[in-house]
């Protein structure tokens, strides 16, 4: 009778370490690559930040370590729900003890309480247990529980043609949970309605981010309601004003950032025209909340902390993710984005009369490279008005890091040559 309730044992663990394997080979990858780190990470992280694609975007943990020594992670994912961020707390407060927790608004007057395609890219990564029940039993339809708590069940069907590489050994991000865009969309400066003016939040978003507030202020967290940067219309702006409604009632920051004296550049900070931030945008904004959360929130520079080494090969690896994305950079406009950076030197060539210089958006970029990097001008008589070249180093190994040469085919428009 024991031997064979030890082979039924033996039997059923190793059923299930089989199909856990099988399982994370079909799924996809979005939620295991975003959030394998999270789940790995060695040391406590001082801060979490939470919200949409607006904060998958708009901030970037890599270069806050850089610059600040702050240790955190971006948990944010796109379309996300009020509903989701405070589950993805819950979860997160598992695994680390942050000191401050930065929720962004954007979703604060979403009348549904979940988007379910997206809702993937969090429960995917989340260990099965009891949170994860809870998560998936709060926020979907029993109909649903299924395909989130047993991801086999949605994805099994991928070895049909899907599986790829990337799902037999996924190439994890290098920044911690943000996203690097480089697109360049220029938009007009908006113009803002008074803060007075604003629209009421109600129902279940307005619940769970009160549970959000209620929770931190019961593990002692500091909380800062934010609202990133975006090219909003009049509705957009009436939701951003009541954020000052809700952290005026719990006595809590709340920071509507593009209200907060950063320098915003709406011709070259865009990725898209609604409310998506280049790698520049984001950029400024990182730098913003570094300032702030040292400041403003006490938050401790690690860097000279040992136990935190490891963050500094991290951003090594994630220099040489930069560099990468630079030299994949086959559009002049998307090239120049990326080279606002402490780390880089950059030359450029221009002939006697260059286009480049007559063209606002490329000018505006080219200026932009000295915010947070440096650039060097070259007249060369040799070269044509419609051709510009561009030197990259970086400056801390002197290492060349990419050398293109961009010709301009039609107004605002530079391909590599």
């Amino acid at each position: 009778m024991k031997g064979t309730l030890w082979k039924t044992i033996v039997f059923v663990v190793v059923f299930l370490v089989i199909f856990e394997n099988v399982n994370r080979l079909f799924m996809d990858k979005y939620s295991y690559i975003k959030y394998k780190d999270f789940y790995s990470e060695r040391e406590n992280l001082d801060v979490l930040f939470l919200g949409t694609s607006r904060v998958i975007n708009g901030v970037d943990p890599m270069e806050l370590w850089h610059d600040w020594g702050i240790a955190s992670y971006n948990l944010a994912n796109y379309s996300e729900t009020i509903c989701t961020n405070y589950w993805q707390l819950v979860n997160a407060l598992q695994y680390t003890q942050p000191k401050v927790v930065v929720l962004d608004l954007f979703a604060s007057h979403t009348e549904y309480t979940v988007n379910d395609a997206m809702l993937h890219h969090f429960t995917d990564a989340m260990p099965m247990g009891r949170t994860k029940i809870r998560t998936v039993m709060d926020l979907e339809e029993e109909n649903r529980w299924d395909q989130y708590l047993f991801e086999f069940s949605l994805y099994h069907s991928r070895w049909n043609g899907e599986l790829t590489l990337q799902d037999i050994k996924p190439e994890l991000w290098k920044t911690r949970g943000g996203e690097i865009r480089y697109n360049v969309v220029p938009n007009d400066q908006p113009q803002f309605v008074p803060k007075e003016q604003y629209n009421e939040m109600s129902g279940v978003n307005l619940e769970y981010l009160q549970k959000i507030i209620d929770l931190c202020k019961q593990k002692e967290i500091q909380i800062i309601l934010t609202y990133m940067p975006y090219a909003p219309d009049e509705t957009s702006q009436r939701n951003a004003n009541y954020g000052y409604i809700i952290a005026k009632k719990n006595d809590i920051p709340y920071l509507d950032i593009i209200r907060e004296g950063l320098e915003f550049n709406f011709a070259t900070d865009m990725a898209d025209d609604g409310g998506h931030m280049s790698a520049l945008g984001a950029r400024k904004v990182t730098d913003f909340l570094g300032k702030y959360l040292t400041e403003k929130c006490n938050v401790p520079d690690r860097r000279n902390d040992h136990s935190y080494d490891y963050w500094n090969a991290d951003y090594t690896n994630y220099m040489q993710f930069k560099a990468n994305m630079i030299n994949d950079q086959t559009d002049l406009m998307f090239f120049l984005v990326l080279l606002s950076d402490r780390n880089l030197e950059t030359a450029i060539y221009l002939g006697t009369d260059s286009l480049a210089l007559k063209d606002r958006n490329i000018a505006e970029l080219l200026e932009s490279i000295a915010i947070f990097g440096h650039a060097e001008y070259f007249i060369k008589n040799s070269f044509e008005d419609n051709e510009i070249c561009i030197e990259v180093m970086n400056k801390n190994t002197n290492e060349k890091i990419s050398v293109k040469t961009f010709y301009r085919e039609e107004l605002n428009l530079w391909k590599e040559g």
